[in-house]
């Protein structure tokens, strides 16, 4: 299986240094136009795809319809909560300087590989369902190239899973990416 991994457009709360982990928000105006200048981009590199996934949150699944919009694609869009972004519980919806000033013991655990987010998921969970959706992808699409939109914090767990990290510490994969890049 070939996979082609696209991280969503912007979200205001990207903007506004939100965690939103699965709080379903939508794609701002630039968001939008990312995904569009995304979709150019695929069809300029005369990238064809045999399915496309998305993660069943908004920002990722308009992100995927945009982009196959722009690129002239015809696809039947696949919408799976395995490769939704992490919950992060109760950080959820707050900013992250409050979250540093008002939670930090909570901020400070944040990627502890066994640490439960108060009314959220560890690390390891989050990490073991998107491996599971790995697997399902792979196991469906034998010879096969996908397109998957998800989220940054999946993204970075799908590298680790592919290069084969373990799960003793925090992922952190930085991403340099600007506007209408893909990696």
């Amino acid at each position: 299986m070939k996979l082609v991994i696209v991280r969503h457009g912007e979200t205001n709360w990207n903007r506004e240094k939100r965690w939103q982990g699965q709080v379903d928000t939508e794609l701002s105006d630039v968001g939008v136009e990312q995904a569009k200048e995304t979709g150019k981009r695929l069809l300029d590199d005369n990238q064809c795809f045999d399915f496309v996934y998305a993660s069943d949150l908004k920002r990722a699944f308009r992100t995927a319809e945009t982009i196959c919009e722009s690129a002239g694609y015809d696809y039947d869009i696949r919408r799976e909560p395995l490769f939704r972004e992490r919950h992060l519980g109760i950080l959820s919806g707050n900013t992250k300087s409050f979250c540093k000033a008002h939670m930090p013991d909570v901020v400070l655990n944040l990627n502890n590989v066994d640490y439960q987010l108060p009314k959220g998921e560890s690390v390891r969970k989050f990490r073991e369902r998107v491996a599971e959706g790995l697997n399902q992808l792979a196991f469906q699409h034998e010879g096969e190239t996908i397109l998957l939109v998800t989220h940054g914090g999946t993204v970075r767990v799908i590298l680790h899973h592919i290069i084969g990290d373990k799960l003793d510490g925090p992922i952190h994969i930085e991403n340099k990416c600007n506007r209408g890049d893909m990696v």
